[in-house]
């Protein structure tokens, strides 16, 4: 019975983040897409360090708790969700936007 409520565990976990991928990474690959187009790499840069910095904390304590996959999905999911919100603040903004000089 134990087994069976750690499976079910599992499956939970792995259905929430297939959810959060299947949903947001087609957004995030657009926005990414927009906005190295728009030559907003460095900006880009930023929002990954700050993604990473969600992920390699929960992936150090999944590996010492002893979460197993659980663990790499939570903290996958905590790296598409800051992907999507440093993207989507970016893209909601203007200054991505911005070509050339400034208009006089």
């Amino acid at each position: 019975m134990d087994g069976d409520r750690r499976h079910h565990g599992a499956d939970w976990m792995k259905a929430l983040a297939t959810h959060l991928r299947s949903h947001h990474d087609r957004r995030i690959f657009a926005l990414d897409g927009i906005l190295i187009g728009a030559g907003d790499t460095r900006y880009l840069m930023w929002g990954m360090l700050a993604a990473a910095a969600a992920y390699v904390p929960i992936a150090l304590l999944a590996l010492d708790r002893g979460w197993g996959i659980r663990g790499v999905w939570l903290g996958l999911a905590a790296l598409i969700a800051v992907r999507l919100a440093t993207c989507g603040l970016r893209f909601a903004g203007s200054r991505w936007a911005l070509t050339g000089a400034p208009a006089a």
